[in-house]
C-alpha cells in the first residue's frame, strides 16, 4: 500500500514509527551528499527525529540526536504520515530548510513508484 492508501484506510501511526517507516522505505544510497536532520513536533511537546547520514543508514530516535535540527514539522502527531506521503496539510507548519523536506517527499516517492 501507499501512504496516501494507509493515511485514507485510517491508519495514524506514532511520529517516531512514522519516520521510522520512511527511513526503512529510503535506500540509503540515494542519501549520498546529504546530511541533515528532520524533527516531528507537536505543538509545545518534543518529537521524533531522522537523521540521514550522507549514504549511510537512516537513524529514527525519539530523542534530540547530536547536532542541529535542519528542519522542524510542526503538526499534530495523526498528520504527520500525510504529509509524508505527499498530502496538503494545512495544519502543518515547516521550520527551518523546505528543501530538505521536499528531497525526503522525493525519496519517498521515489521508494513508492518501484
Amino acid at each position: 500500500l501507499q501512504l496516501r492508501e494507509l493515511h485514507a484506510a485510517g491508519v495514524r501511526i506514532e511520529p517516531a514509527r512514522a519516520l521510522r517507516v520512511i527511513s526503512l522505505m529510503i535506500d540509503p544510497a540515494w542519501t549520498a551528499g546529504e546530511r541533515f536532520t528532520v524533527a516531528h513536533q507537536e505543538t509545545g511537546t518534543a518529537g521524533a527525529f531522522l537523521q540521514v547520514r550522507d549514504g549511510g543508514p537512516l537513524t529514527v530516535t525519539d530523542t534530540a540526536l547530536p547536532g542541529p535540527v535542519t528542519t522542524t514539522i510542526v503538526c499534530p502527531a495523526d498528520s504527520l504520515l500525510a504529509l509524508l506521503a505527499g498530502e496538503e496539510t494545512p495544519e502543518a507548519e515547516v521550520r527551518g530548510q523546505e528543501r530538505v523536506l521536499a528531497l525526503l517527499l522525493q525519496w519517498v516517492n521515489r521508494a513508492q513508484s518501484g
